[in-house]
């Protein structure tokens, strides 16, 4: 067992962990050398660590840091974003913290290091830009979730802890003293895929029978390798379709490049968007799903919006400023889909003559601005 810290738990936090755990100290605690408050580099004050046993065995990781605040009992800002009054000018004070589930060898005496560092990264990216994570949430890291190893398990999915949840709500939805708990699940790239195309819950509810409590596993393939697996995906999102309504893109232009004699007589309206080539291969996925079951389906950049309507009728316009609507039948999205790849370049679809896509190359990089990747 570690040392008790010197800095007590939350409330709302302990109050939590002792319907699952009793008064039962974590197995690990490990501490930032320098807080967040005091300057330091990493928002997470504190990751817990539970032994467990049951149903399989798995260390429970539980962050603490992100509701943090530095005033005196502010309220807490909520699940999807902050008021004027909540406290969050350190980049915290949020209603949410992180946990996660690693599988547990049995010769295994100590957690790894690095599930703790993955909570700390991810901690670190809500506090920096202010974008809170969510159940139904995925990411890719841009390499295995460890990163000295070769597992294909590099991307992450955010679920509700299936065992700490999330805090009774008032009538209001206020939030008092209680802790929302959200779970990384380590995900392949073709199971982040996956969720995406269906729903959140139905992809959950698919995943938890081959790994309970939602845990993640390192030396394992794709769920997915099993027949049985594909064929619920199959029906799953036949019957339920995909929940994913749009992407946010870190590069979206939308620009308008009607000819000027049809701008004049007021006629169609032509548009080139861009986007970078990492998200092409989702982008062609979920567009066909959701303009063939009747749902629309939104791109969001910095500074601008396209959303896709299922509705081939309704010509390119412009809504609001910076918001574009544009109507598609679903043989047009699944030829727009079939048309674009990954790649740098310009792609136009004979069914849409007043719609180009630019793909742009996407370079990744690390913290340190060094690059990873490039895509396309």
């Amino acid at each position: 067992m570690t040392e008790p810290s010197v800095h007590p738990l939350p409330r709302g936090l302990v109050q939590a962990l002792q319907l699952i755990y009793g008064d039962a100290e974590p197995d690990f605690r490990w501490e930032t050398l320098q807080r967040w408050d005091e300057g330091g580099p990493d928002p997470l004050d504190e990751v817990l660590v539970f032994a467990r046993h049951e149903p399989v065995p798995h260390w429970h990781y539980v962050g603490v840091g992100l509701t943090a605040t530095s005033g005196p009992n502010p309220p807490l800002a909520t699940r999807h974003g902050t008021s004027e009054e909540d406290d969050v000018d350190d980049g915290r004070g949020w209603s949410f913290e992180l946990t996660a589930r690693l599988s547990r060898a049995d010769h295994e005496d100590e957690p790894p290091t690095f599930m703790a560092n993955v909570l700390q990264n991810l901690a670190r990216y809500v506090a920096e830009t202010g974008n809170a994570f969510g159940p139904g949430h995925t990411m890719d890291l841009h390499g295995p979730i460890q990163s000295t190893s070769t597992t294909p398990v590099g991307h992450v999915l955010c679920v509700e802890d299936p065992e700490l949840g999330f805090a009774q709500r008032s009538e209001t939805g206020a939030l008092d003293e209680g802790v929302d708990f959200l779970q990384i699940v380590g995900l392949t790239a073709d199971e982040a895929a996956a969720k995406k195309s269906w729903t959140a819950e139905g992809f959950s509810d698919l995943f938890v029978q081959y790994y309970p409590l939602l845990t993640t596993h390192l030396s394992r393939t794709s769920i997915f390798a099993a027949p049985d697996a594909v064929a619920a995906l199959e029906t799953g999102r036949t019957r339920d379709g995909s929940s994913t309504a749009g992407l946010a893109l870190d590069v979206l232009t939308v620009r308008d490049t009607t000819a000027v004699l049809d701008r004049l007589r007021r006629r169609r309206r032509a548009v080139t968007i861009t986007i970078g080539a990492h998200m092409v291969n989702t982008f062609c996925l979920l567009l066909p799903l959701r303009i063939g079951a009747g749902c629309s389906f939104y791109l969001e950049g910095p500074e601008t919006r396209a959303t896709f309507v299922p509705e081939s009728d309704v010509k390119v316009h412009e809504h609001e400023p910076a918001d574009w609507v544009i109507g598609l039948s679903p043989d047009q999205a699944r030829a727009l889909s079939d048309k674009l790849l990954p790649q740098a370049g310009t792609y136009r679809v004979g069914e849409l003559p007043d719609l180009l896509f630019e793909v742009r190359a996407t370079v990744v990089r690390d913290v340190a601005g060094g690059v990873i990747e490039t895509i396309g």
